[in-house]
């Protein structure tokens, strides 16, 4: 169903025994949304890692940080994770130099990921949300974030996917998924099964509307103004 934004795709589905037909138009995936709280904050969200969503997370920085916030807040809650590389370039916007982390392949090979330089964001104070919805290459950014000291993770445990995958394409219309590499946070921690832990706990309660694990960074970073 992938195709330019603007043109359409017809849907034959069948569910129950039944054919529904389906006429949609394709729009543009939107990766990052991104708002100045009443506090004077800056807040951005990210759900996913790609070439796309790297270039959203830049315009939506740099419009952020027009707006002179006091903060930022990094939300990366509900992320899929995806490519290594689109991680690798959306770090260098929070942390001017040095190694954000390592993917180790068989025979003990590794490949370091450096900060590509130029960071847009690289002064401003950072907090990182995390929960359990926080999935593969958005682990590897909480933990680069914390292990770099550029900022603070606060929430809850992530996932625990600590190994990248690649995908290939084989006869009748099947695909076989490969793990090619772990990867490894800047001071050697592999998540694989046991998630990033936060540096603040939070956790939000079902019984209210309120986003308390977001009201805990807005509280952490008004207190180191």
């Amino acid at each position: 169903m992938r195709g330019v934004p603007g043109t359409s795709v017809h849907l034959t589905i069948q569910r129950a025994g039944q054919v529904h037909e389906y006429d949609l138009v394709r729009k543009e995936q939107v990766f990052v949304t991104s708002r100045i709280l009443p506090s004077g904050i800056g807040y951005i969200s990210l759900s996913a890692y790609n070439q796309t969503a790297s270039q959203q997370m830049k315009q939506g920085l740099e419009s952020l940080l027009q707006q002179k916030p006091v903060g930022l807040i990094w939300d990366l809650r509900n992320n899929e994770g995806g490519d290594m590389q689109a991680a690798q370039e959306i770090l260098s916007y929070f942390i001017k130099d040095g190694l954000l982390f390592t993917a180790q392949l068989t025979g003990n090979r590794t490949i370091e990921f450096q900060a590509k330089g130029g960071a847009i964001a690289g002064d401003i104070p950072l907090v990182v949300l995390i929960d359990k919805t926080t999935y593969s290459a958005a682990e590897t950014s909480a933990a680069a974030i914390a292990d770099t000291g550029r900022g603070t993770t606060i929430g809850a445990t992530t996932f625990g996917k600590g190994v990248i995958q690649s995908t290939m394409s084989l006869p009748n219309d099947t695909m076989l998924q490969m793990t090619i590499a772990k990867w490894l946070s800047p001071k050697g921690t592999w998540s694989q099964g046991k998630g990033v832990s936060p540096q603040i706990e939070a956790s939000n309660d079902p019984a209210t509307n309120t986003d308390e694990i977001l009201e805990k960074a807005v509280e952490f970073l008004l207190a180191k103004k």
